[in-house]
């Protein structure tokens, strides 16, 4: 499962009740640990919402693959605190 929201609710709370209500459907179905992964393409506050929303920083780990940007995976846009790296 994904979670995110678009840039128009970044700010207005939204995040946090999608989350809160996240963490009350997975204890709800017995889910007693979770995981959210995140990676540089995430808004650069992720790992501090996440760790507001009550997630504990596990891992770190570097993972090397082309940019989607420059496929068109993702919008050329997307992610402006990362630099395109071509070749």
């Amino acid at each position: 499962a994904y979670f995110g929201v678009g840039p128009g609710l970044i700010g207005t709370g939204a995040g946090r009740y999608m989350m809160a209500f996240a963490i009350e459907q997975a204890r709800s179905h017995g889910a007693g640990r979770f995981w959210v992964h995140t990676c540089a393409f995430d808004h650069p506050d992720a790992v501090a919402f996440y760790q507001r929303s009550g997630f504990t920083p596990f891992r770190r780990e570097i993972e090397v693959f082309l940019d989607p940007r420059l496929d068109g995976t993702l919008p050329r846009r997307s992610a402006l605190h990362i630099p395109i790296v071509d070749g």
